[in-house]
């Protein structure tokens, strides 16, 4: 570098200039492929979902979970098999998956329960369900396939 003209310092900043904006438009065009895809989430799972009914299931645990869109924030309730009161749940939506965060009012409290990985799957018409850790094991399912349920929270 100590022995460089103007000539090669103009080369090299010309270099940089051509990295950092084609660094720069794939992020913008990026963000805004991640901004429609949670979009796209948010409507696709804003119903009613179960795992009940499924010819071939061995399940032990049914869960129907209903999802709203309230102002924004994708909210609703789950009902179990294991459990007699319902659960409320808040759903953090992400690229790939979407986080739902599985919580029990008791008085003026919020105890949590649960969180549980969702992903949108096949043609959108499946939510694949993955418990995160132990918590909730002993109400809720480990592992299972939600389908949209023709009782509940209306598109």
């Amino acid at each position: 570098m100590a022995e460089w003209n103007l000539k090669d310092g103009l080369e090299a900043l010309a270099y940089l200039v051509g990295i950092v904006g084609g660094l720069s438009a794939a992020f913008i065009y990026f963000q805004g492929v991640r901004e429609e895809s949670i979009s796209v989430t948010r409507k696709e799972i804003a119903r009613a979902w179960t795992n009940e009914g499924g010819m071939s299931s061995n399940e032990t645990f049914f869960v129907t979970l209903e999802l709203e869109n309230s102002e924004g924030d994708l909210i609703g309730s789950l009902a179990t098999s294991q459990d007699p009161h319902p659960l409320e749940v808040h759903a953090d939506i992400g690229w790939f998956s979407t986080k739902v965060h599985v919580s029990r009012l008791l008085n003026r409290s919020v105890i949590p329960v649960a969180k549980v990985n969702l992903e949108l799957t096949g043609n959108n018409n499946r939510l694949e369900w993955t418990l995160v850790g132990t918590e909730g094991s002993a109400i809720l399912p480990k592992k299972t396939v939600l389908w949209p349920s023709p009782v509940g929270v209306s598109r």
